[in-house]
C-alpha cells in the first residue's frame, strides 16, 4: 500500500464555519463525552480486584459512550485532531486497563506474557496508524476518515472498516477481555458460568485475528511514514 489512512471515529474532513480559539476545541461536545470515558474508566480501576461487577459496569457504561462520540462530532460539525486522539486513547487504555486488571487475578499470572504481548502490540500499531494517518492529506485540504480507505491500498483495512465487521471484532475483542476477566470470580457452580464461558470462547478466535489485523496496521502505518520520509527526503535535495 502507498498510502493507507487511518484516524479515529472522530475525524472528519469538515471545517468550522467561524473561528475558533484552542479552549474551544478542549470543550467540543464529543471531547467532553470522551473526558467522561476516562472518567468511568478511572473509576472502574477501583473496583476491579474486588466488585468485578461494579467494575464492568463502569467500565461498560464507558465503551457505550464510544458510540456517541462521532455521532456528535459529525452533527454538531466539531471534528477535530485532538478528538481523535481523544477518541483512540480511550479505547486502547480501557482494553488495557481491563488486561492489566485481569493479569494479576491469579488465575491468569503465569501467562502475563502473552497479556503483556497484547497491550504492546495494540498499542503500538493503533497509535503508528494515527500518526502516519494524521501525515496524510484528504482532497480538500482536511484529514482523511479512518473510515475513507482505498481497497487498492489495503483491501485487508477497507473492508475490516466496514460498519458490521469493525464492530464484530471490536466487540468480539472486548467481550473475550471482559468474560476471561469475569471467570476469575465466577465459580463453574454458578449460573452465569456456563454463559460467560460460552461467551468467551466464541469470542477467542475473532479476538485472535484482530491481533493479527494490528499487524497489518502495524505495517501499513510503517510502510506510509517510511513513503513520506522518502517523498520530503527526495524533494529537499531536489531543491
Amino acid at each position: 500500500p502507498k498510502n493507507t489512512s487511518l484516524t479515529a471515529a472522530t475525524l472528519c474532513a469538515s471545517t468550522m464555519a467561524s473561528s475558533i480559539a484552542p479552549n474551544d476545541v478542549l470543550m467540543f461536545y464529543p471531547n467532553l463525552i470522551g473526558y467522561g470515558r476516562f472518567i468511568f474508566l478511572i473509576a472502574s480501576m477501583f473496583f476491579m480486584q474486588t466488585d468485578p461487577f461494579t467494575a464492568m459496569s463502569l467500565y461498560f457504561l464507558s465503551s457505550f459512550l464510544d458510540a456517541f462520540d462521532g455521532m456528535a462530532a459529525r452533527h454538531f460539525d466539531q471534528c477535530s485532531k485532538f478528538g481523535a486522539v481523544l477518541d483512540m486513547l480511550s479505547d486502547r487504555i480501557g482494553t488495557c486497563m481491563l488486561i492489566m486488571g485481569t493479569v494479576v487475578l491469579e488465575p491468569y499470572r503465569a501467562y502475563a506474557v502473552w497479556f503483556q504481548g497484547a497491550v504492546f502490540l495494540d498499542i503500538i500499531a493503533h497509535w503508528a496508524h494515527m500518526y502516519s494517518s494524521m501525515m496524510a492529506e484528504a482532497p480538500g485540504g482536511g484529514n482523511v476518515s479512518h473510515k475513507s480507505i482505498d481497497l487498492e491500498k489495503d483491501p485487508i483495512l477497507h473492508y475490516y472498516y466496514k460498519k458490521i465487521p469493525l464492530f464484530t471484532f471490536c466487540a468480539a475483542n472486548e467481550l473475550f477481555f471482559i468474560t476471561i476477566y469475569l471467570l476469575a470470580f465466577i465459580g463453574e457452580d454458578s449460573e452465569y458460568y456456563s454463559l460467560i464461558y460460552n461467551i468467551c470462547i466464541v469470542s477467542a478466535p475473532i479476538m485472535a485475528v484482530k491481533q493479527l489485523i494490528s499487524v497489518v496496521h502495524l505495517y501499513s502505518a510503517a510502510w506510509n511514514i517510511a513513503l513520506n520520509d522518502a517523498n520530503t527526503i527526495n524533494q529537499r535535495h531536489a531543491k
